[in-house]
């Protein structure tokens, strides 16, 4: 079953790669293991054909039809599933780049169509799976680590500190062109980068930003905020995206963080969405012609908002804001509310800074 391309002029090349960082890795069950990070780049690229590339590997797919069986999901469906890329690498790499960090327990191939899709208007994306807590990362050499026995919130800070030590080991391999030519991935300038996440990820995002300059504008979706980014003030860039019953009078810690951003920041919401809405699950649950009628149940998941809109919608706004702020381009969009995307609603923005 193939998944959806983006529908733009830019179609995306798909290329995963593993990285060592110079730490002790504080969960591998013994050896002071150095930690070791699974990647996986989206760039943008033109070509005449694509392919259909597994959308993830063996054991990561049984993992998760296991995850899904109480739902009616048979064994074999996330094997099944294709993501269509071009085959050869672009020749030219030179777009911003975009770091994005999963949620709390999530393999970063549970987004390879968001971040494809991102991709797909002109940035290098790079997504990472934060070992030990995903639930599984499965390595080119065969490897599988599942996830830790990590408790929340008694392992928050622990986890979340883990999170940003893994965005600065990424940020350390990207400005190293020895490493970035031995894993088969383009030199990038990495001067001025964007990050964005989900749920746990979103701040991930947040917490990173205080500490790695390089990290010039920040994206948050629909996830609570922990950490310093609580009561430390932020004068870069940040959005927060939520999905349709999460603000600040139901998240007491959006209320403190958005006090704390001094630079632009926009929190926007997305109608008949929910958590689970900003990862691949809508547009592989469409793919499985899978609704509300056949599965109620998943509407707590997912919402009812189409698969492709929401990947649209997500890609213009997520993409515009970092192209705004990168200093790609002006983009009208992020400035208030569109008729084009009426889903949208811009529940709290400012556009300029207060320092």
């Amino acid at each position: 079953m193939a998944t959806k391309s983006p529908s733009a002029p830019e179609l995306v090349y798909g290329h995963s790669s593993t990285i060592h960082a110079s730490r002790v890795d504080p969960f591998a069950p013994c050896c002071n293991q150095p930690r070791r990070l699974m990647l996986s780049l989206f760039q943008p690229t033109n070509c005449t054909k694509t392919s259909g590339f597994p959308y993830m590997p063996p054991a990561t797919a049984a993992f998760h039809d296991a995850m899904f069986n109480a739902f009616g999901i048979p064994n074999g469906t996330f094997g099944a599933f294709r993501l269509q890329t071009c085959s050869s690498p672009p020749k030219n790499t030179n777009f911003p780049v975009l770091l994005f960090s999963t949620g709390s327990g999530g393999s970063r191939l549970i987004y390879n169509v968001l971040c494809q899709w991102v991709a797909s208007i002109g940035f290098n994306v790079i997504s990472i799976d934060h070992t030990y807590d995903a639930g599984i990362v499965e390595f080119p050499d065969g490897t599988v680590i599942l996830g830790a026995n990590i408790t929340l919130p008694d392992d928050l800070a622990e986890v979340t500190s883990l999170r940003v030590a893994d965005i600065g080991s990424a940020l350390n391999a990207l400005s190293n062109s020895t490493l970035t030519k031995q894993i088969g991935i383009p030199s990038f300038n990495i001067s001025r980068v964007g990050i964005f996440g989900h749920s746990l990820g979103g701040a991930t995002a947040a917490n990173a930003m205080l500490v790695k300059p390089r990290l010039a504008s920040g994206l948050n979706m629909d996830g609570s905020v922990y950490g310093p980014a609580m009561n430390h003030s932020n004068t870069k860039p940040f959005t927060i995206f939520a999905a349709q019953r999460h603000n600040q009078s139901t998240d007491a810690t959006w209320a403190a963080f958005w006090q704390e951003l001094k630079g632009l920041k926009l929190q926007l919401q997305v109608n008949n969405t929910e958590h689970g809405t900003f990862t691949d699950y809508p547009i592989l649950t469409k793919s499985l012609g899978i609704n509300a009628t056949i599965l109620p149940q998943v509407t707590d998941l997912i919402g009812t908002i189409d698969g492709v809109r929401i990947l649209d919608i997500l890609r213009r706004y997520i993409g515009g804001f970092f192209q705004e702020t990168l200093e790609v381009q002006k983009v009208k969009l992020i400035q208030g509310p569109s008729p084009q995307f009426p889903e949208v609603a811009f529940v709290n923005s400012s556009l300029t800074s207060h320092t």
